[in-house]
């Protein structure tokens, strides 16, 4: 979404910041779809794919807001505004809580072939 003309000012280096960002959350979002569809079929890896999924969701997520500050998000973030104020904090919200899941049930196993 930082990569449209206009969501962020002017001011922010999309070279960088934009791109690591737009490749992250696009590589964080095919892991969901795969570990959704793993689930789903109950695959052998599946809990795999779901720690893949929220380890790299959640570096992302850190790594936005960090990179983001560093490059004066804050103040220049224009319409991305409201994903950064309600979004960021509701999927880290997220991340969390599926990680606390799969804490917690760490030692239990997938029934598979029933």
């Amino acid at each position: 979404m930082t990569l449209v003309p206009g969501v962020v000012g002017a001011g922010i280096p999309d070279s960088q910041f934009a791109q690591i960002q737009a490749y992250g959350d696009f590589i964080a979002m095919l892991l969901a779809l795969l570990a959704f569809t793993l689930l789903h079929y109950r695959v052998k890896y599946a809990l795999l794919a779901v720690w893949v999924f929220v380890i790299f969701g959640l570096t992302d997520q850190l790594h936005s807001l960090y990179a983001g500050s560093k490059v004066g998000m804050e103040i220049q973030a224009q319409s991305l505004w409201f994903v950064v104020l309600y979004g960021l904090p509701f999927y880290l919200l997220i991340h969390i809580l599926i990680l606390i899941l799969l804490w917690q049930n760490r030692s239990k196993t997938f029934q598979l072939n029933d």
